[in-house]
């Protein structure tokens, strides 16, 4: 069996110029994140735990108090980079699969059912 020298070198070196980049990339992002906050103004919002998987990722359901707008939020865990993404609240219902994260969302959705006394509703309209 002949292995190429040559060849052997060069995916060792695209392998750890990928590293190099994504680590670069990743600190870009951490740097990016840190300048947006620094210059954003905090807007009040509420926020209540959905779902933290094995692997510690976490979703949640957040409100923005001012606008009404509502996101689910993912936490990535730390060791997969810990970033932090919100999903429109109709597209994440609309994405396909039911994970448990979805599941957990339409049981609080369905809490709210339960929990709604005969007669506080207003019908439906015609």
């Amino acid at each position: 069996m002949t292995i190429n020298v040559r060849t052997t070198a060069a995916v060792r070196g695209t392998t750890e110029l990928g590293r190099a980049t994504h680590q670069k990339r990743s600190v870009m992002r951490a740097d990016a994140l840190q300048r947006v906050q620094r210059g954003k103004r905090q807007v009040p919002t509420q926020e209540r735990l959905l779902y933290v998987s094995e692997n510690g990722d976490c979703w949640s359901l957040r409100r923005n108090l001012e606008s009404g707008h509502v996101v689910v939020r993912h936490r990535a865990n730390l060791p997969s980079g810990g970033l932090v993404s919100d999903i429109g609240l109709g597209e994440f219902l609309v994405q396909g699969g039911l994970g448990p994260e979805k599941q957990a969302l339409l049981r609080l959705i369905g809490s709210l059912i339960d929990s709604d006394t005969e007669g506080d509703a207003e019908p439906a309209p015609s």
